[in-house]
Protein backbone atom coordinates (compact mmCIF):
# COMPACT_ATOMS: atom_id res chain seq x y z
CA UNK A 1 0.00 0.00 0.00
CA UNK A 2 1.53 3.49 -0.71
CA UNK A 3 1.41 5.84 1.68
CA UNK A 4 1.19 9.88 0.48
CA UNK A 5 1.74 12.55 3.05
CA UNK A 6 0.78 15.79 2.60
CA UNK A 7 1.86 18.00 6.14
CA UNK A 8 0.07 21.54 6.52
CA UNK A 9 -3.83 21.38 5.72
CA UNK A 10 -4.42 25.00 4.96
CA UNK A 11 -6.45 25.84 1.81
CA UNK A 12 -3.47 24.18 -0.48
CA UNK A 13 -3.36 21.38 1.72
CA UNK A 14 -6.90 20.88 1.39
CA UNK A 15 -7.09 21.43 -2.69
CA UNK A 16 -3.88 18.74 -3.19
CA UNK A 17 -6.25 15.96 -0.99
CA UNK A 18 -9.27 16.99 -3.21
CA UNK A 19 -7.21 17.13 -6.62
CA UNK A 20 -5.30 14.19 -5.71
CA UNK A 21 -8.31 12.10 -4.73
CA UNK A 22 -10.26 13.56 -8.22
CA UNK A 23 -7.05 12.10 -10.21
CA UNK A 24 -7.43 8.69 -8.74
CA UNK A 25 -11.06 8.98 -9.50
CA UNK A 26 -10.25 8.38 -13.49
CA UNK A 27 -8.35 5.45 -13.12
CA UNK A 28 -9.96 2.41 -14.17
CA UNK A 29 -8.17 0.34 -11.64
CA UNK A 30 -7.60 1.49 -8.11
CA UNK A 31 -5.02 1.14 -6.40
CA UNK A 32 -4.82 0.93 -2.37
CA UNK A 33 -3.36 3.94 -1.12
CA UNK A 34 -3.33 6.05 2.21
CA UNK A 35 -2.96 9.55 2.93
CA UNK A 36 -1.40 10.68 6.14
CA UNK A 37 -2.65 14.04 6.57
CA UNK A 38 -0.45 15.88 9.45
CA UNK A 39 -1.62 19.57 10.55
CA UNK A 40 -1.47 21.04 14.02
CA UNK A 41 -3.77 24.52 14.02
CA UNK A 42 -7.02 24.04 15.53
CA UNK A 43 -8.56 24.43 12.06
CA UNK A 44 -7.33 21.98 9.07
CA UNK A 45 -8.72 23.64 5.85
CA UNK A 46 -7.96 27.02 7.11
CA UNK A 47 -4.91 26.97 8.59
CA UNK A 48 -3.33 29.97 10.70
CA UNK A 49 -3.97 32.87 8.07
CA UNK A 50 -7.67 31.78 8.05
CA UNK A 51 -8.23 31.02 11.47
CA UNK A 52 -12.28 31.42 11.47
CA UNK A 53 -11.77 32.99 15.31
CA UNK A 54 -10.06 35.78 14.27
CA UNK A 55 -11.13 39.34 14.74
CA UNK A 56 -13.65 40.52 12.01
CA UNK A 57 -11.29 43.69 11.74
CA UNK A 58 -9.18 41.87 9.87
CA UNK A 59 -9.91 42.56 6.23
CA UNK A 60 -9.46 40.55 2.71
CA UNK A 61 -7.86 42.59 0.27
CA UNK A 62 -9.92 40.59 -2.59
CA UNK A 63 -13.40 40.88 -3.28
CA UNK A 64 -16.14 39.19 -3.38
CA UNK A 65 -16.63 39.95 -7.00
CA UNK A 66 -12.87 38.50 -7.79
CA UNK A 67 -13.85 35.11 -5.59
CA UNK A 68 -16.12 33.96 -7.99
CA UNK A 69 -13.28 32.62 -9.57
CA UNK A 70 -12.73 30.52 -6.50
CA UNK A 71 -13.97 26.60 -7.44
CA UNK A 72 -15.77 24.45 -5.52
CA UNK A 73 -15.49 20.27 -5.11
CA UNK A 74 -16.92 18.12 -7.79
CA UNK A 75 -17.92 14.76 -6.39
CA UNK A 76 -16.47 11.98 -7.47
CA UNK A 77 -15.77 8.20 -6.76
CA UNK A 78 -13.30 5.68 -5.77
CA UNK A 79 -14.83 2.07 -5.75
CA UNK A 80 -17.29 2.02 -3.20
CA UNK A 81 -16.11 5.37 -1.42
CA UNK A 82 -18.20 8.38 -2.57
CA UNK A 83 -16.43 12.03 -2.19
CA UNK A 84 -19.22 14.59 -2.08
CA UNK A 85 -19.68 17.51 -3.82
CA UNK A 86 -18.66 21.59 -2.19
CA UNK A 87 -20.09 24.77 -3.28
CA UNK A 88 -17.64 27.11 -4.76
CA UNK A 89 -17.10 29.77 -2.62
CA UNK A 90 -19.31 32.55 -4.34
CA UNK A 91 -22.50 29.59 -3.88
CA UNK A 92 -21.57 28.63 -0.15
CA UNK A 93 -21.55 32.99 0.86
CA UNK A 94 -25.22 33.32 -1.28
CA UNK A 95 -23.51 36.22 -3.16
CA UNK A 96 -25.10 35.19 -5.96
CA UNK A 97 -26.70 39.03 -6.52
CA UNK A 98 -23.97 41.00 -5.15
CA UNK A 99 -22.36 43.27 -7.98
CA UNK A 100 -25.32 42.63 -10.05
CA UNK A 101 -24.82 45.91 -11.55
CA UNK A 102 -21.08 47.19 -12.65
CA UNK A 103 -22.08 50.38 -10.58
CA UNK A 104 -22.56 48.45 -7.47
CA UNK A 105 -19.61 48.74 -5.29
CA UNK A 106 -17.00 45.75 -4.38
CA UNK A 107 -17.53 44.48 -0.87
CA UNK A 108 -14.31 42.55 1.09
CA UNK A 109 -15.21 39.50 2.92
CA UNK A 110 -13.32 39.56 6.73
CA UNK A 111 -10.89 36.79 6.66
CA UNK A 112 -13.24 34.84 9.28
CA UNK A 113 -15.36 34.61 6.47
CA UNK A 114 -13.62 32.55 4.39
CA UNK A 115 -12.11 30.46 7.13
CA UNK A 116 -15.61 29.15 7.83
CA UNK A 117 -15.45 27.88 4.60
CA UNK A 118 -12.44 26.53 3.83
CA UNK A 119 -12.96 24.34 7.52
CA UNK A 120 -15.91 23.24 6.81
CA UNK A 121 -14.93 22.42 2.94
CA UNK A 122 -12.14 19.72 5.06
CA UNK A 123 -14.90 18.83 7.67
CA UNK A 124 -17.29 17.64 4.45
CA UNK A 125 -14.62 15.60 3.56
CA UNK A 126 -12.46 14.26 6.29
CA UNK A 127 -14.80 11.72 8.21
CA UNK A 128 -15.78 9.90 5.03
CA UNK A 129 -11.80 9.48 4.80
CA UNK A 130 -10.57 8.53 8.16
CA UNK A 131 -13.93 5.94 7.91
CA UNK A 132 -13.12 4.60 5.06
CA UNK A 133 -9.68 4.12 6.40
CA UNK A 134 -8.36 6.00 2.96
CA UNK A 135 -6.71 8.86 5.02
CA UNK A 136 -5.19 9.35 8.87
CA UNK A 137 -5.43 12.81 10.10
CA UNK A 138 -3.01 13.48 12.54
CA UNK A 139 -2.65 16.75 14.54
CA UNK A 140 1.07 16.94 15.02
CA UNK A 141 3.47 19.28 14.09
CA UNK A 142 6.40 17.81 12.09
CA UNK A 143 10.45 18.62 12.84
CA UNK A 144 12.30 16.36 10.59
CA UNK A 145 12.33 14.17 7.80
CA UNK A 146 14.43 11.32 6.82
CA UNK A 147 15.32 10.04 3.63
CA UNK A 148 14.84 6.10 3.49
CA UNK A 149 14.62 3.26 1.00
CA UNK A 150 13.76 5.61 -1.01
CA UNK A 151 10.74 6.96 1.10
CA UNK A 152 10.50 8.97 4.51
CA UNK A 153 10.23 8.76 7.88
CA UNK A 154 8.42 11.56 9.82
CA UNK A 155 8.67 12.78 13.03
CA UNK A 156 7.10 15.23 15.20
CA UNK A 157 7.51 17.03 17.89
CA UNK A 158 6.31 14.62 20.03
CA UNK A 159 9.08 12.13 18.88
CA UNK A 160 6.42 9.94 17.12
CA UNK A 161 7.67 8.56 14.05
CA UNK A 162 5.39 7.82 10.94
CA UNK A 163 6.43 6.53 7.10
CA UNK A 164 5.47 7.54 3.48
CA UNK A 165 6.10 6.26 0.58
CA UNK A 166 5.82 10.37 -0.84
CA UNK A 167 5.99 13.93 1.17
CA UNK A 168 3.73 16.84 -0.35
CA UNK A 169 4.64 20.05 1.83
CA UNK A 170 2.47 22.90 1.99
CA UNK A 171 3.00 24.76 5.41
CA UNK A 172 2.44 28.11 4.28
CA UNK A 173 3.92 30.99 6.36
CA UNK A 174 7.23 30.35 7.65
CA UNK A 175 9.32 32.25 10.74
CA UNK A 176 12.76 33.72 9.49
CA UNK A 177 15.75 34.97 11.29
CA UNK A 178 15.21 37.38 13.87
CA UNK A 179 16.51 41.02 12.23
CA UNK A 180 18.95 43.19 13.77
CA UNK A 181 16.74 45.67 14.63
CA UNK A 182 14.28 43.29 16.31
CA UNK A 183 16.74 41.71 18.43
CA UNK A 184 17.90 45.00 19.59
CA UNK A 185 14.59 45.41 20.31
CA UNK A 186 13.80 42.68 21.83
CA UNK A 187 16.94 42.85 24.29
CA UNK A 188 15.49 46.50 25.07
CA UNK A 189 12.35 45.27 26.20
CA UNK A 190 14.16 42.95 28.58
CA UNK A 191 16.05 46.03 30.13
CA UNK A 192 13.48 48.44 30.74
CA UNK A 193 9.95 47.06 32.24
CA UNK A 194 8.36 50.09 30.56
CA UNK A 195 7.82 49.35 26.84
CA UNK A 196 6.10 46.50 25.16
CA UNK A 197 7.17 44.60 22.36
CA UNK A 198 4.85 42.98 19.90
CA UNK A 199 7.34 40.94 17.22
CA UNK A 200 4.82 39.75 14.90
CA UNK A 201 1.38 41.93 14.12
CA UNK A 202 -0.66 38.48 14.55
CA UNK A 203 -2.87 37.14 16.28
CA UNK A 204 -4.13 40.61 16.46
CA UNK A 205 -5.92 39.53 19.86
CA UNK A 206 -2.54 39.35 21.65
CA UNK A 207 -2.05 42.79 21.15
CA UNK A 208 -5.86 43.92 21.59
CA UNK A 209 -6.28 42.40 24.83
CA UNK A 210 -3.75 43.25 27.11
CA UNK A 211 -4.40 45.46 29.56
CA UNK A 212 -0.82 47.37 29.34
CA UNK A 213 -2.36 49.27 26.27
CA UNK A 214 -5.05 51.57 27.31
CA UNK A 215 -6.41 54.89 25.92
CA UNK A 216 -2.92 56.96 27.02
CA UNK A 217 -0.74 54.66 24.91
CA UNK A 218 1.49 55.54 22.35
CA UNK A 219 1.99 52.89 19.50
CA UNK A 220 4.41 52.28 16.84
CA UNK A 221 3.48 50.19 13.90
CA UNK A 222 6.45 49.16 11.91
CA UNK A 223 5.50 48.96 8.41
CA UNK A 224 2.62 50.54 6.22
CA UNK A 225 0.60 47.36 5.07
CA UNK A 226 -1.92 45.46 5.20
CA UNK A 227 -0.79 43.99 8.32
CA UNK A 228 -0.85 47.53 9.65
CA UNK A 229 -4.17 48.22 8.52
CA UNK A 230 -5.56 45.27 10.56
CA UNK A 231 -3.76 45.99 13.53
CA UNK A 232 -4.59 49.79 13.10
CA UNK A 233 -8.76 48.56 12.79
CA UNK A 234 -8.16 46.11 15.70
CA UNK A 235 -6.79 49.05 17.92
CA UNK A 236 -9.90 51.18 17.17
CA UNK A 237 -12.84 49.46 15.77
CA UNK A 238 -11.72 46.47 18.41
CA UNK A 239 -11.53 48.87 21.26
CA UNK A 240 -15.39 49.89 20.57
CA UNK A 241 -14.81 52.82 18.11
CA UNK A 242 -17.12 52.93 15.34
CA UNK A 243 -16.22 54.46 11.91
CA UNK A 244 -19.42 56.39 10.58
CA UNK A 245 -20.21 56.57 7.02
CA UNK A 246 -20.66 60.02 5.39
CA UNK A 247 -20.01 59.79 1.72
CA UNK A 248 -21.77 56.70 0.38
CA UNK A 249 -19.92 57.63 -3.36
CA UNK A 250 -16.56 57.67 -1.99
CA UNK A 251 -16.64 55.56 1.50
CA UNK A 252 -15.72 58.52 3.27
CA UNK A 253 -16.13 58.28 7.30
CA UNK A 254 -15.51 59.76 10.20
CA UNK A 255 -14.40 58.63 13.36
CA UNK A 256 -16.23 58.45 16.63
CA UNK A 257 -14.01 57.17 19.39
CA UNK A 258 -14.29 56.04 23.22
CA UNK A 259 -11.95 55.86 26.35
CA UNK A 260 -10.50 52.58 25.10
CA UNK A 261 -9.10 53.73 21.90
CA UNK A 262 -5.33 54.42 22.34
CA UNK A 263 -4.13 57.69 22.19
CA UNK A 264 -1.70 57.61 19.13
CA UNK A 265 -0.79 55.33 16.51
CA UNK A 266 1.75 56.03 14.89
CA UNK A 267 3.29 53.91 11.86
CA UNK A 268 6.14 54.28 9.97
CA UNK A 269 8.52 52.38 6.85
CA UNK A 270 11.50 52.43 4.75
CA UNK A 271 9.78 54.17 1.86
CA UNK A 272 6.87 56.17 3.42
CA UNK A 273 4.88 55.11 0.54
CA UNK A 274 1.10 54.06 1.30
CA UNK A 275 -0.80 51.33 -0.46
CA UNK A 276 -3.10 52.52 -3.33
CA UNK A 277 -6.80 51.62 -3.06
CA UNK A 278 -8.83 49.27 -5.52
CA UNK A 279 -11.23 49.89 -7.95
CA UNK A 280 -14.16 50.37 -5.71
CA UNK A 281 -16.65 48.82 -8.42
CA UNK A 282 -16.25 46.64 -11.80
CA UNK A 283 -17.50 50.11 -13.81
CA UNK A 284 -14.18 52.05 -12.51
CA UNK A 285 -12.10 48.26 -12.62
CA UNK A 286 -13.27 47.55 -16.40
CA UNK A 287 -11.57 51.04 -17.44
CA UNK A 288 -7.80 49.30 -16.45
CA UNK A 289 -8.95 45.75 -18.30
CA UNK A 290 -6.71 44.40 -20.91
CA UNK A 291 -8.68 42.95 -24.13
CA UNK A 292 -8.73 39.09 -23.88
CA UNK A 293 -6.61 39.28 -27.12
CA UNK A 294 -4.08 41.70 -25.12
CA UNK A 295 -4.24 38.89 -22.78
CA UNK A 296 -3.21 36.34 -24.98
CA UNK A 297 -0.81 38.55 -27.01
CA UNK A 298 0.98 39.51 -23.60
CA UNK A 299 0.83 35.39 -22.57
CA UNK A 300 2.84 34.82 -26.59
CA UNK A 301 5.42 37.20 -26.14
CA UNK A 302 6.24 36.55 -22.61
CA UNK A 303 6.31 32.62 -23.75
CA UNK A 304 8.12 33.50 -26.78
CA UNK A 305 11.22 35.40 -24.98
CA UNK A 306 11.33 32.33 -22.34
CA UNK A 307 11.79 30.13 -25.25
CA UNK A 308 14.03 32.07 -27.51
CA UNK A 309 17.62 30.54 -28.15
CA UNK A 310 19.65 33.60 -26.35
CA UNK A 311 18.13 33.46 -23.06
CA UNK A 312 17.44 36.64 -21.59
CA UNK A 313 19.52 38.74 -19.03
CA UNK A 314 17.20 40.98 -17.91
CA UNK A 315 13.25 41.83 -17.37
CA UNK A 316 13.26 44.01 -20.75
CA UNK A 317 10.71 41.63 -22.14
CA UNK A 318 8.24 41.94 -19.84
CA UNK A 319 8.37 45.43 -19.23
CA UNK A 320 8.07 46.22 -22.79
CA UNK A 321 4.87 43.70 -22.98
CA UNK A 322 2.93 45.36 -19.94
CA UNK A 323 3.96 48.48 -21.42
CA UNK A 324 2.41 47.86 -24.60
CA UNK A 325 -1.10 47.13 -22.76
CA UNK A 326 -0.73 49.52 -20.26
CA UNK A 327 0.17 52.50 -22.74
CA UNK A 328 -3.03 51.69 -24.69
CA UNK A 329 -5.23 51.27 -21.92
CA UNK A 330 -4.04 54.77 -20.29
CA UNK A 331 -4.17 56.83 -24.22
CA UNK A 332 -8.12 55.32 -23.74
CA UNK A 333 -8.18 56.62 -20.10
CA UNK A 334 -7.11 60.01 -21.33
CA UNK A 335 -9.21 60.15 -24.28
CA UNK A 336 -12.05 59.91 -21.87
CA UNK A 337 -11.75 62.32 -19.92
CA UNK A 338 -11.36 65.03 -22.66
CA UNK A 339 -7.37 65.03 -23.38
CA UNK A 340 -7.03 64.39 -27.20
CA UNK A 341 -3.01 65.00 -27.79
CA UNK A 342 -1.91 62.04 -26.42
CA UNK A 343 1.13 60.27 -27.30
CA UNK A 344 0.96 56.08 -26.93
CA UNK A 345 4.91 56.01 -27.84
CA UNK A 346 5.44 58.84 -24.92
CA UNK A 347 3.56 56.84 -22.53
CA UNK A 348 5.12 53.59 -23.13
CA UNK A 349 8.64 55.09 -23.18
CA UNK A 350 7.74 56.49 -19.70
CA UNK A 351 6.05 53.68 -18.15
CA UNK A 352 9.20 50.90 -19.03
CA UNK A 353 11.51 53.70 -17.48
CA UNK A 354 9.28 53.74 -14.38
CA UNK A 355 8.91 49.91 -13.97
CA UNK A 356 13.06 50.00 -14.64
CA UNK A 357 13.50 52.92 -12.44
CA UNK A 358 10.60 53.53 -9.10
CA UNK A 359 12.47 57.17 -8.76
CA UNK A 360 11.43 57.78 -12.25
CA UNK A 361 9.74 61.10 -12.41
CA UNK A 362 7.42 62.16 -14.99
CA UNK A 363 4.30 64.82 -15.15
CA UNK A 364 1.79 61.41 -15.59
CA UNK A 365 2.92 59.85 -12.36
CA UNK A 366 2.02 60.69 -9.05
CA UNK A 367 4.90 62.34 -7.20
CA UNK A 368 6.33 60.70 -4.20
CA UNK A 369 6.99 64.54 -3.16
CA UNK A 370 3.25 64.73 -1.82
CA UNK A 371 2.74 64.23 2.03
CA UNK A 372 0.85 60.75 2.66
CA UNK A 373 -2.58 61.94 3.57
CA UNK A 374 -2.58 63.63 0.30
CA UNK A 375 -0.87 60.80 -1.60
CA UNK A 376 -4.15 58.31 0.04
CA UNK A 377 -6.71 60.91 -0.91
CA UNK A 378 -5.61 61.47 -4.41
CA UNK A 379 -5.51 57.16 -4.72
CA UNK A 380 -8.89 57.15 -3.48
CA UNK A 381 -10.42 59.39 -5.99
CA UNK A 382 -8.56 57.54 -8.53
CA UNK A 383 -10.19 54.35 -7.34
CA UNK A 384 -13.67 56.28 -7.15
CA UNK A 385 -13.70 57.39 -10.68
CA UNK A 386 -13.71 60.90 -9.82
CA UNK A 387 -10.36 61.94 -10.78
CA UNK A 388 -8.47 60.95 -13.43
CA UNK A 389 -5.97 58.28 -13.01
CA UNK A 390 -1.88 58.81 -12.72
CA UNK A 391 0.30 56.56 -14.57
CA UNK A 392 1.46 54.70 -12.19
CA UNK A 393 -1.78 54.28 -10.96
CA UNK A 394 -3.26 53.03 -14.02
CA UNK A 395 0.03 50.01 -15.14
CA UNK A 396 -0.45 48.82 -11.21
CA UNK A 397 -4.76 47.97 -12.26
CA UNK A 398 -3.15 46.69 -15.42
CA UNK A 399 -0.64 44.81 -13.63
CA UNK A 400 -3.18 43.26 -11.79
CA UNK A 401 -5.03 42.07 -14.35
CA UNK A 402 -2.04 40.66 -16.39
CA UNK A 403 -0.73 38.79 -13.26
CA UNK A 404 -2.65 35.30 -13.80
CA UNK A 405 -1.22 35.17 -16.77
CA UNK A 406 2.09 36.76 -15.79
CA UNK A 407 1.98 33.65 -12.72
CA UNK A 408 1.09 30.77 -15.13
CA UNK A 409 3.93 31.81 -17.93
CA UNK A 410 6.61 32.06 -15.41
CA UNK A 411 6.03 29.60 -13.15
CA UNK A 412 8.98 27.01 -13.82
CA UNK A 413 10.61 29.46 -16.21
CA UNK A 414 14.31 28.39 -17.52
CA UNK A 415 15.57 31.66 -16.86
CA UNK A 416 18.55 32.82 -14.54
CA UNK A 417 18.09 33.30 -11.03
CA UNK A 418 19.15 36.50 -11.24
CA UNK A 419 16.40 37.34 -13.66
CA UNK A 420 13.94 35.97 -11.47
CA UNK A 421 14.59 37.51 -8.62
CA UNK A 422 14.40 40.39 -10.12
CA UNK A 423 10.83 39.79 -11.72
CA UNK A 424 9.85 38.87 -8.54
CA UNK A 425 11.00 41.66 -7.09
CA UNK A 426 9.53 44.18 -9.76
CA UNK A 427 5.90 42.20 -8.99
CA UNK A 428 6.35 43.17 -5.07
CA UNK A 429 7.03 46.31 -5.65
CA UNK A 430 3.78 46.25 -8.14
CA UNK A 431 2.33 44.73 -5.50
CA UNK A 432 1.54 48.91 -3.71
CA UNK A 433 -1.09 48.75 -6.15
CA UNK A 434 -2.31 45.80 -7.60
CA UNK A 435 -2.66 44.14 -3.99
CA UNK A 436 -4.49 47.57 -2.48
CA UNK A 437 -6.71 47.37 0.15
CA UNK A 438 -10.32 48.50 -0.37
CA UNK A 439 -11.05 51.97 -0.66
CA UNK A 440 -12.73 51.86 3.14
CA UNK A 441 -9.72 51.09 4.67
CA UNK A 442 -8.13 53.99 3.29
CA UNK A 443 -10.83 56.23 3.88
CA UNK A 444 -10.70 54.84 7.69
CA UNK A 445 -6.71 55.72 7.92
CA UNK A 446 -7.36 59.45 6.76
CA UNK A 447 -9.86 59.97 9.33
CA UNK A 448 -8.00 58.54 12.16
CA UNK A 449 -5.63 61.48 11.09
CA UNK A 450 -8.05 63.83 10.91
CA UNK A 451 -8.97 62.68 14.65
CA UNK A 452 -5.38 63.11 15.78
CA UNK A 453 -5.14 59.07 16.79
CA UNK A 454 -3.44 58.39 13.57
CA UNK A 455 0.13 59.91 13.46
CA UNK A 456 2.01 60.21 10.06
CA UNK A 457 4.62 62.37 10.56
CA UNK A 458 7.00 59.45 10.89
CA UNK A 459 6.22 57.59 7.89
CA UNK A 460 9.04 57.61 6.21
CA UNK A 461 11.87 55.85 8.19
CA UNK A 462 12.30 57.99 10.83
CA UNK A 463 15.52 58.02 13.41
CA UNK A 464 14.92 55.19 15.98
CA UNK A 465 16.55 55.77 19.56
CA UNK A 466 15.82 53.60 22.16
CA UNK A 467 15.33 55.32 25.19
CA UNK A 468 13.72 54.08 28.49
CA UNK A 469 10.93 54.68 28.09
CA UNK A 470 10.22 52.77 25.10
CA UNK A 471 11.58 53.99 21.24
CA UNK A 472 11.81 57.60 20.58
CA UNK A 473 10.87 58.59 16.33
CA UNK A 474 12.33 61.48 15.00
CA UNK A 475 11.61 63.32 11.93
CA UNK A 476 11.98 66.68 10.70
CA UNK A 477 12.69 67.90 13.41
CA UNK A 478 9.98 66.42 15.38
CA UNK A 479 10.29 63.99 18.41
CA UNK A 480 7.41 61.42 19.66
CA UNK A 481 7.92 58.64 21.99
CA UNK A 482 5.99 54.96 22.11
CA UNK A 483 5.63 52.70 24.72
CA UNK A 484 4.33 49.92 23.09
CA UNK A 485 5.88 48.74 19.38
CA UNK A 486 4.25 46.67 17.00
CA UNK A 487 6.09 44.67 14.21
CA UNK A 488 3.76 44.63 10.95
CA UNK A 489 6.42 43.55 8.85
CA UNK A 490 5.84 39.84 7.12
CA UNK A 491 8.53 37.31 7.11
CA UNK A 492 9.36 36.78 3.36
CA UNK A 493 9.95 33.09 1.92
CA UNK A 494 13.59 33.15 2.06
CA UNK A 495 14.44 30.01 2.42
CA UNK A 496 17.88 30.24 3.99
CA UNK A 497 16.68 32.49 6.64
CA UNK A 498 13.77 30.13 7.71
CA UNK A 499 14.05 29.42 11.11
CA UNK A 500 11.68 26.56 11.30
CA UNK A 501 13.41 23.07 12.36
CA UNK A 502 11.67 21.16 9.44
CA UNK A 503 12.79 23.12 6.86
CA UNK A 504 16.37 23.35 8.29
CA UNK A 505 16.53 20.06 8.68
CA UNK A 506 15.74 19.24 5.16
CA UNK A 507 18.44 22.19 4.02
CA UNK A 508 21.63 20.48 6.48
CA UNK A 509 20.45 16.86 5.17
CA UNK A 510 20.94 18.65 1.20
CA UNK A 511 17.35 17.57 0.14
CA UNK A 512 16.25 20.70 -0.93
CA UNK A 513 18.36 24.01 -2.16
CA UNK A 514 16.85 27.33 -2.90
CA UNK A 515 16.57 28.79 -6.38
CA UNK A 516 18.39 32.18 -5.08
CA UNK A 517 19.83 33.56 -1.79
CA UNK A 518 16.88 35.35 -1.31
CA UNK A 519 14.08 33.02 -2.81
CA UNK A 520 12.50 29.62 -2.50
CA UNK A 521 13.05 26.18 -2.90
CA UNK A 522 14.17 24.93 -6.27
CA UNK A 523 11.31 23.02 -7.71
CA UNK A 524 10.30 21.07 -10.81
CA UNK A 525 6.85 21.32 -12.52
CA UNK A 526 4.89 18.99 -10.55
CA UNK A 527 5.97 20.27 -7.59
CA UNK A 528 9.23 17.48 -6.32
CA UNK A 529 12.12 19.43 -5.07
CA UNK A 530 15.36 19.72 -7.16
CA UNK A 531 18.05 18.90 -4.60
CA UNK A 532 21.61 19.85 -4.64
CA UNK A 533 23.11 16.82 -6.42
CA UNK A 534 19.74 16.77 -8.20
CA UNK A 535 18.40 13.60 -7.23
CA UNK A 536 15.03 12.26 -7.75
CA UNK A 537 13.49 12.87 -3.91
CA UNK A 538 9.82 12.34 -3.17
CA UNK A 539 8.98 15.07 -1.76
CA UNK A 540 6.86 17.97 -3.24
CA UNK A 541 6.53 21.72 -2.15
CA UNK A 542 3.35 23.82 -2.66
CA UNK A 543 3.25 27.38 -2.09
CA UNK A 544 5.28 30.04 -0.40
CA UNK A 545 8.35 28.06 0.40
CA UNK A 546 8.64 27.67 -3.43
CA UNK A 547 8.65 31.23 -4.50
CA UNK A 548 11.03 31.73 -7.11
CA UNK A 549 10.13 28.10 -8.91
CA UNK A 550 6.79 29.65 -8.90
CA UNK A 551 6.05 33.27 -8.85
CA UNK A 552 2.48 33.65 -7.33
CA UNK A 553 2.28 32.43 -3.85
CA UNK A 554 0.52 34.74 -2.03
CA UNK A 555 -3.46 34.93 -3.14
CA UNK A 556 -5.51 32.67 -2.04
CA UNK A 557 -6.99 32.64 -5.23
CA UNK A 558 -3.14 30.82 -6.34
CA UNK A 559 -4.21 27.88 -3.71
CA UNK A 560 -6.72 26.72 -5.37
CA UNK A 561 -4.76 26.96 -9.09
CA UNK A 562 -2.58 24.67 -11.75
CA UNK A 563 0.13 23.91 -9.68
CA UNK A 564 -1.58 22.22 -7.24
CA UNK A 565 -3.55 19.96 -10.04
CA UNK A 566 0.13 19.31 -11.73
CA UNK A 567 1.01 17.81 -8.29
CA UNK A 568 -1.66 15.80 -7.80
CA UNK A 569 -1.76 14.37 -11.41
CA UNK A 570 1.86 13.56 -11.67
CA UNK A 571 1.49 11.94 -7.85
CA UNK A 572 -1.19 9.75 -9.45
CA UNK A 573 0.99 8.82 -12.22
CA UNK A 574 4.04 7.46 -10.37
CA UNK A 575 1.55 5.35 -8.28
CA UNK A 576 0.15 3.80 -11.12
CA UNK A 577 4.17 4.10 -13.20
Amino acid sequence: MRKIAIIGIGPRGLYALEQFLNACSKEQKLKTFQLLLFNYSQYPGAGEVWNPEQPHTNWMNISERALRNLPGRTACELDNLKIPAFPSYREWSAKKATNATPEAMDTFPPRAKMGNYLHQRFQSIIDILVTNKTAVFNKAKIQTLVNENNGFLISDVEKKIYSADEVLLTIGHQPIETSEQLQNWMAHTVQTKKALLFKKAYPVSKITDTEEIHNNSIIGLRGFGLATIDVIRALTIGKGGQFKLINERTREVEFITTDMVPRKLVPFSLDGLPLAAKPISSKVDEKFEPTASEIKSFGKEISKALSAETKTTDITFLTVAIARIASRVYEDILKEHGNAKTNREEIGDSIKSWLHNPKFEHSLIFSKTKSVSETISAFIAMATGTRVPSLDYCVGQVWRHCQPTLYKVFSHAQLKDEVIADIIALDERIKRYSYGPPVESMQQLLALQKVGILDLDFINDPYIKLVASGWELQSNNTVISCNVMVNCVLDGPKLLKVKANLVKNLLQDDLIKPLHTALGIDTRTDGRVRSEENKTIPIAVLGRLSKGSVIGVDAILECFGPRTRDWAKAAVERMYA
